[in-house]
């Protein structure tokens, strides 16, 4: 029988689009990383970009994406941004079997999507999205602590505000509202681990002056029961427009409160977590952690190696696509949307 491959096998890759996040986002761990991932060839829509990056790595500047992608030495493409290209960097991966990592928000409609997810997966290609919420240190040491002490969420109230501007600007470089919901969405279907059964909104927008308006939304999600019959987790999200200075830590935009069965947790920001078990509450700092971008990484050289550590696809792209437009549609109805399980 042949040998499992090892986790620490290293990936040749290359690199479409580089974007806002490159310099503090993803640098530093392609730094810790470089004897696990070696990028090969770097393709940017500003060239004197993809140049610098190219040459920090000792590698080539590719001509266009398909040209990257058919390169005999990348084994596999992360797509970190898609400038105005769309879905097209997408579109040419799943065309040349190629695995790949998706950082990038894709513009891409639920029928297009649900054929790439069919071209995907008809030939066991992993088409990776990067959902970083769902591998924060803190949900990680929530995932232990319901498996172990508190059990399973009955239910979760999230307070969400977009991320302070880098430039100070309170108008500028805010996630699009279909975004941060999908992200937020995400990480309560992994969470829960059981689907949807309904979405509400309950939005309410409100003018604190005539120059500084804060808007304000609020959603429900009901959960189905899971096969104990047990009922089904809810799950309460309220979005804001402002940054409070009380949250202006870097990743403490958003705050996660999970009451269940046994006891109760609250995650605010990306390293931070608070719990309780019937005993005095708990607190702890995973600044030590690996970041969520890192594990991510893990997970995805691990996937193109061989092995078979379950990861996100394309088709969890069209189930927060499908919720995000039942939110939409309870908003302008006024009424809850029933989920009937499919992509339709």
């Amino acid at each position: 029988m042949a040998s499992m491959p090892s986790r620490h096998h290293s990936v040749n890759v290359g690199l479409i689009g580089l974007g806002s996040d490159w310099e503090t986002g993803y640098a530093p761990v392609f730094a810790r990383l470089r004897d696990r991932i070696h990028v090969r060839a770097v393709y940017d829509a500003v060239v004197n970009r993809a140049q610098q990056v190219a040459d920090e790595f000792r590698a080539d500047v590719a001509e266009g994406m398909l040209a990257l992608i058919q390169r005999p030495d990348v084994d596999a493409v992360l797509i970190l941004d898609a400038a105005w290209h769309g879905h097209r960097p997408l579109n040419f991966v799943c065309a040349k079997k190629k695995p790949a990592y998706l950082a990038a928000q894709i513009d891409a409609d639920l029928p297009t999507l649900l054929e790439l997810h069919r071209i995907a997966s008809s030939c066991g290609q992993t088409v990776m999205p990067e959902f970083s919420h769902r591998h924060t240190p803190a949900t990680a040491r929530l995932r232990e602590l319901m498996a172990t002490r508190i059990g399973h969420p009955r239910r979760i109230k999230i307070e969400a505000q977009a991320p302070p501007p880098k430039d100070g600007n309170p108008r500028s470089e805010r996630l699009p509202d279909a975004t941060r919901l999908a992200d937020l969405f995400d990480w309560c279907r992994y969470v829960v681990g059981t689907a949807p059964v309904s979405v509400e909104s309950q939005s309410a927008a409100t003018e604190a002056t005539q120059t500084d308006p804060e808007r304000r939304e609020s959603f429900c999600i009901q959960f189905q029961c899971d096969h104990s019959g047990r009922e089904g987790t809810r799950a309460e999200l309220h979005l804001g427009d402002r940054q409070s200075s009380a949250d202006s830590a870097e990743g403490a935009w958003v705050r996660y409160e999970i009451e269940c069965e046994q006891g109760q947790a609250v995650l605010e920001g990306a390293s931070r977590i608070t719990w309780v078990d019937g005993s005095a509450p708990v607190t702890e700092s995973l600044t030590t952690e690996r970041s969520a971008i890192e594990v991510l990484f893990d997970h995805f050289c691990r996937r193109v190696v061989g092995g078979l550590i379950p990861v996100a696809d394309i088709g969890d792209l069209c189930q927060n696509l499908k919720l995000v437009r039942a939110a939409e549609k309870s908003r302008s109805e006024g009424k809850p949307v029933i989920l009937n399980g499919s992509f339709e």
